[in-house]
């Protein structure tokens, strides 16, 4: 009997071993409408928008966009009841009355209306084959004429290596018989496999990095990503075309970053003309194979809404920006043409000698981890067209991040700090990680930052802020400034009222 079989004959999957949900980045609206944006596109306004996720699951992605979009509503659908009620659970504790949540199957599923943005994360592979066809056609339903469709899913070439993993997994989880078996006897068969290889062994240099990241995998995430009944990955090419048959058109990837359109390599970028490419998704079919990429998110939208074009810089005019490149030397002269190194907060790096680009990046610093209209760059620059031609480029290469929504983040903690409401409730709950004010995932690993956010109502000065420490047990508590000033990097921080 294969862990196939196993998986099949647990009632459900998801109650055997629930699942915690996260905010995705890419799927939120701001991010999807950016990259309508760029390709000359109108899409919904967000802070209005109708929003649909299908496989919600327990709230993790969709409650944040609910809770930053107030004017928006949301509907999240999902089969697995016991994720629904904690879903329900999190929207009451925070007060929401936008967002509802429902329990259904796709195969079955009453139109829930209609969407301007549709986000399905983590299903389509996942679900079988019947289910994928529903799934299309319920999205190719529910979107209005400009929205936009958000769907992630393993990628082949890179696939057939997750698949030689996967079938290791439940060859040695052939016998176990419930999810927390499936889950120990498929790591340990991951750790034997790691330890047998010697060096100069083709398996081991071709499976080393995915195996460590395997290993790095929670259960949960292991038992579902790796280990569920359906687990297929498809050809980019294969899945614009599935699409196409259900009247949804290929957009872009949700990151532009992560396609053929962003800043590759030279070789890379050689041997992609080389394969003559017709088409824009034959580009990225080409990538994926020079890259034995493995996932993509990726953005569609009806079939008869208008014709994208490619990213063009003057359409970074309504967008908001992020940035956290500042000058690696802080005495670096700005206002003239000298070259000046500039890094982000994970090290990558950028040089430029044009002074209108370097006062643009400059503040963007000063804003961090807030954005920046780009307007509000373009209108003070003495070259605006070089300054929309850096924004975009920062953007392909994947150091700055577009949006068409500007959340209240705060530069820096206030004399009462405060972060948002579902960041506190995270913490509070001692939740390893939580979710920041650009709907990103922000570990905190020790009790003490958990207390600390948990804290952050926007009552309590520094010295509060000690004493309530204290009386919760932290005992002496140095460095709360800095403590704050990490977390206001971290995007954790509610900014005033614009």
């Amino acid at each position: 009997m294969t862990a196939r079989t196993q998986l099949s004959n647990l009632t459900d999957t998801y109650d055997a071993l629930p699942y915690p949900g996260h905010p995705f980045p890419q799927s939120h609206p701001g991010r999807m409408a950016a990259q309508a944006v760029l390709r000359g596109l109108a899409p919904p306004a967000v802070e209005t928008a109708r929003v649909l996720e299908l496989g919600c699951g327990d709230g993790g992605n969709l409650v944040p966009m609910a809770l930053g979009l107030p004017r928006a509503t949301f509907l999240g659908i999902d089969r697995n009841e016991a994720a629904l009620v904690r879903a329900r659970e999190l929207a009451a504790a925070l007060e929401l009355t936008n967002i509802e949540f429902r329990g259904g199957d796709l195969e079955s599923l009453e139109r829930p209306g209609r969407f301007d943005y549709v986000v399905a994360h983590g299903l389509y592979s996942w679900i079988a084959p019947r289910a994928r066809e529903d799934l299309l056609a319920v999205a190719h339903g529910a979107l209005t004429q400009d929205g936009l469709l958000y769907l992630s899913y393993n990628t082949k070439p890179g696939g057939h290596l997750r698949q030689v993993v996967r079938e290791l997994m439940q060859f040695a989880a052939r016998e176990a018989t419930d999810a927390d078996e499936i889950v120990a006897r498929a790591r340990h068969a991951v750790k034997l496999v790691a330890r047998a290889q010697q060096p100069g062994d083709v398996y081991g240099a071709f499976l080393d990095d995915y195996l460590t990241r395997v290993l790095e995998r929670s259960d949960a995430h292991l038992f579902h990503d790796d280990l569920e009944t359906f687990n297929d990955a498809v050809y980019v090419t294969e899945i614009v075309d599935h699409a196409a048959r259900h009247g949804l058109r290929f957009l872009a990837e949700a990151d532009l970053h992560e396609s053929s359109m962003g800043n590759l390599p030279p070789g890379t970028a050689d041997a992609l003309d080389e394969l003559e490419p017709r088409t824009e998704v034959e580009q990225e079919q080409a990538l994926d194979f020079l890259r034995l990429r493995m996932y993509r998110q990726t953005l569609f939208t009806l079939d008869g809404a208008e014709q994208p074009q490619i990213p063009d810089p003057r359409n970074v005019d309504a967008l908001h920006a992020y940035a956290s490149l500042r000058p690696s030397d802080p005495h670096a002269t700005l206002h003239d043409e000298s070259l000046v190194e500039f890094a982000d907060r994970h090290g990558a790096r950028l040089s430029t000698d044009h002074p209108a680009v370097k006062l643009a990046l400059a503040q963007l610093a000063g804003a961090w981890p807030g954005p920046v209209r780009i307007t509000d760059l373009t209108e003070a620059s003495d070259d605006a067209n070089a300054l929309r031609q850096a924004v975009l480029g920062g953007h392909a290469a994947g150091l700055v991040a577009l949006t068409t929504h500007a959340p209240r983040i705060a530069t820096a903690p206030g004399d009462k700090p405060r972060a948002s409401p579902l960041a506190r409730a995270q913490a509070a709950a001692g939740a390893d990680e939580v979710t920041n004010l650009k709907h990103e995932r922000i570990p905190v690993a020790e009790d003490m930052g958990k207390g600390l956010i948990a804290l952050l109502d926007g009552t309590r000065d520094r010295e509060a802020l000690r004493r309530a420490m204290r009386d919760g047990g932290a005992g002496a508590v140095p460095g709360i400034a800095a403590s704050l000033a990490r977390l206001a990097d971290l995007g954790l921080l509610v900014g005033e009222q614009r």
